[in-house]
């Protein structure tokens, strides 16, 4: 049975902010001074001596350290650090390395502290080839019994954080753009992280931005994530830290963010090459990895090895990602496919108790001709409905079932559906080989009849468009099929709140339509 849609509350996070004290700090202050504007401190004195209520300001120019910040503030009193007015400040890094000891070493550390808002920084330029070097920039992390809550990451820019490690198919070399953890047995929550942008990082074998174990209400939005060579956004499960029922990710909203050439094929890691590729396409812009009761909605993903992938890497009977939700995203012209759901073998974890719905998926499948759909192991009791899925045509799959896994594809929900292959070919379904809707429709064993579901072209404002076009090319317009045709009223009823992926009411019109724009 389905959960309730998931209601998440951020009440201390806007809570009324007392004033504290202005501090300040530049590139050439010193812990001697002040704090003041004439008599600057310097960012290891604020890191280590700012209290609940201060907003610390940062001054433009180049700073070389890291920073651990040692500080917390209070649920209405938190402690701000952000650039002074209309300047960057810029950690750089260039020409050092992290340690060669196997542990985090992010340009600005927060471990156990809470009540901090993180804002307008760039950290760049922090590199390794050591395998035991671990590049960040920006750590959250809760360990122990510490806790670590409420913490804003806000219009930061993070690039060139890079694990040039070369050893090919080495998976313990590692580098992250924005890491949070949770390490211990008070769950990390309260976390924001928010409008920005992490570019151009080599991660070995992770992330650029990865929520880890024990973290709970957190919120990823409105995100700029791109050209990194393996998975733009994770949220994971599941990785032995802690007993299993803490070790999720769970409880949050992605939203909104945009992430786009996601390659992992130069990833060594992967078997590539840092500069002329050659490795494994396996990098997806968007992955839940083992986590649960998440909301994914209005997310753009394309040009990325695939767009979203919701499973688990841990073994089968352990891991799992269920109660996802995923709505009213664009997922289009990934090299490989669109959406992919469940384990990546038979050993591996599944996808269970998850709703697609009110996705556009469109023109996936670039190189290898990829399936829009992809369903491996362990795929049993999601629903997916209200969805437009428009392949590549010349035969291209809609929704692929990997023939190993089809016994234990059942239970699915698919209903209300829009399909369209382009260039006069018919759309093609696979399980257990070729269907056409019909016989895919009879399958109801697998499929759960997809009633309700149709072929036609969705017309787009832009007809068939093209990866360069903007995301309004994927507008309804009028005429449309889609339109009004989603699942009816009372069965279908939006979330509170919830918007299409242009940010309008999600239904208008008295009947939802089909795909990520409403109408």
């Amino acid at each position: 049975m389905f959960r309730p849609a998931l209601t998440l509350s951020f009440a201390l996070l806007i809570a009324p902010l007392a004033m504290g004290a202005d501090r300040y700090v530049s590139p050439t202050g010193s812990a001697s001074n002040a704090g003041t504007l004439a008599a600057p401190w310097s960012m290891a004195k604020a890191a280590s001596s700012a209290v609940a209520g201060d907003t610390v300001y940062v001054r433009g120019g180049t700073y070389t350290t890291t920073v651990t910040i040692s500080v917390s503030g209070t649920a209405t009193q938190p402690i701000i650090f952000r650039n002074y007015a209309d300047e960057t400040p810029v950690f750089d890094l260039t020409g050092q390395t992290p340690p060669s000891n196997d542990s985090d070493a992010a340009i600005i550390k927060i471990e156990n502290r809470s009540h901090l808002v993180i804002q307008g920084f760039t950290l760049q330029n922090w590199r390794t080839s050591n395998e035991k070097g671990l590049p960040e920039g920006i750590l959250i992390a809760g360990r122990n019994s510490g806790t670590c809550t409420n913490i804003r990451l806000l219009n930061n820019t993070i690039r060139n954080i890079e694990q040039n490690n070369t050893i090919k198919g080495n998976f313990n070399a590692n580098a992250h753009g924005i890491k949070v953890a949770g390490r211990g047995t008070t769950p990390v929550s309260g976390i924001v992280i928010e409008g920005n942008h992490l570019s151009h990082l080599r991660l070995g074998a992770s992330e650029a931005l990865v929520i880890n174990g024990n973290v709970t209400n957190f919120r990823v939005n409105n995100n700029l994530v791109h050209d990194c060579n393996n998975i733009g956004i994770d949220l994971i499960g599941f990785e032995g830290t802690l007993p299993s029922t803490l070790d999720r990710a769970r409880d949050g909203v992605v939203s909104g963010n945009v992430v786009y050439n996601i390659d992992s094929s130069f990833n060594p890691a992967y078997n590539g090459n840092l500069t002329t590729g050659g490795g494994d396409r396996a990098a997806g812009g968007i992955y839940v990895d083992g986590g649960t009761r998440i909301i994914i909605e209005r997310n753009l993903v394309f040009g990325c090895n695939f767009g979203i992938e919701v499973a688990s890497e841990e073994n089968f009977g352990t891991g799992i990602a269920d109660f996802i939700t995923l709505r009213n995203n664009i997922l289009r012209h990934n090299q490989g496919a669109g959406l992919i759901m469940g384990g990546y073998n038979s050993g591996r974890g599944s996808t269970t108790n998850c709703i697609f719905i009110n996705n556009t998926i469109y023109g996936n499948g670039i190189i290898g001709g990829a399936p829009q759909i992809q369903v491996q192991h362990h795929v049993s009791n999601n629903i997916f409905k209200n969805n437009i899925v428009v392949t590549r045509g010349n035969g291209t799959e809609m929704i692929g079932v990997t023939s190993s896994a089809a016994s234990g594809f059942t239970g699915n929900v698919f209903s209300y559906n829009l399909y369209y292959a382009p260039s006069g070919s018919a759309p093609v379904f696979s399980v257990s080989g070729s269907k056409s809707l019909s016989t895919w429709q009879a399958a109801t064993s697998l499929s759960g009849g997809d009633a309700g579901s149709s072929i036609g072209d969705p017309k787009f404002v832009v007809s068939h468009p093209t990866a360069a076009e903007p995301k309004t090319a994927w507008q309804l317009a009028t005429g449309s099929p889609a339109i009004n045709t989603g699942e009816p009223s009372p069965a279908y009823q939006p979330a509170d709140a919830e918007d299409d992926f242009f940010g309008d009411s999600r239904l208008r019109g008295g009947r939802v339509d089909r795909g990520a724009d409403e109408f």
